[in-house]
């Protein structure tokens, strides 16, 4: 949803079968970032995986309340600052793990500029 909202639709969607159970689908949008959706139910896991061009209009804020709508209600024990930190023109990768359950987020910054971001569950 975040991303439809703030890059103006998709522009093509393909998915491909990994092995017997798994399998990836991968959403382009307008201006070329890209959602990766992947199910692993052979080894009982998912993740996300959104790749955006720098100076995209979506911020870190815009992406940390995102994945924290995604996540059960109890947020899995994630430190959310973790994936503040750097402040306003940060560049690197931030990441947190929930303490609760299996779950590792990351955002990727340029320039204080989100260019990646995404999550894995695994139960």
């Amino acid at each position: 949803m975040l991303m439809n909202s703030k890059l103006g639709g998709w522009t093509s969607c393909t998915g491909k079968t990994l092995n017997k159970t798994d399998d990836q689908q991968v959403v382009t949008f307008a201006g070329g970032a890209t959602l990766t959706l992947s199910s692993y139910p052979s080894s009982d896991a998912a993740e996300q995986q959104a790749v955006l061009p720098a100076g995209t209009a979506m911020t870190r804020d815009d992406v940390i309340k995102a994945l924290k709508q995604d996540q059960p209600p109890d947020g899995c024990g994630v430190d959310w600052a973790k994936l503040s930190a750097g402040g306003a023109n940060a560049t690197g990768e931030f990441k947190a793990s929930g303490t609760t359950c299996t779950l590792e987020l990351h955002i990727k910054m340029q320039n204080g500029s989100v260019v990646a971001f995404g999550f894995a569950v695994a139960a």
